[in-house]
């Protein structure tokens, strides 16, 4: 099974800091380090705060996933939709999956499907569960998967 590590901008790139060249080139070489290993690492809450573009070239992401505060307008917000849709065709233009964050109602999704979105995460997956209940959660979904993209 892979190992999978969320690059949050703030909590695990902005802590580190830019004091020197050295620190930078650290954090690039062990991001890339990781990568080597078969890690997929995911550039978490795009678009926000710590989370650049830059980040999209400079490190081996694999994923890319949409801050939900994009999400959250979609269907009612023409500017959220136009920068929806400049994420999902530039990280796919750079061979990156893409993952929505904050999926809650059916309209979001519908959109998110039209834009061509990979995948969601979200109350309309799903709450949060105890791991018990998503053991179970998972087995039950094995057959139908979460994709945005399936019918």
């Amino acid at each position: 099974m892979p190992i999978h590590l969320i690059i949050d901008g703030y909590n695990v790139l902005g802590r580190l800091g830019t004091l020197s060249g050295h620190i930078e080139s650290a954090r690039e070489s062990l991001l890339r380090d990781l990568a080597a290993t078969g890690a997929s690492l995911s550039l978490d809450d795009f678009g926000t705060g710590f989370s650049s573009l830059a980040y999209l070239k400079r490190f081996p992401v694999s994923k890319v996933k949409i801050d939900r505060g994009f999400v959250d307008g979609l269907g009612s917000d023409a500017d959220s939709e136009a920068i929806v849709a400049a994420i999902i065709a530039m990280s796919h233009a750079l061979g990156k999956v893409v993952v929505a964050e904050g999926a809650e109602t059916d309209e979001q999704i519908s959109v998110l499907r039209k834009l061509g979105c990979d995948a969601v995460q979200g109350y309309h997956v799903s709450k949060p569960l105890p791991a018990a209940e998503f053991s179970a959660f998972v087995r039950a979904r094995e057959k139908t998967p979460l994709a945005v993209g399936q019918n």
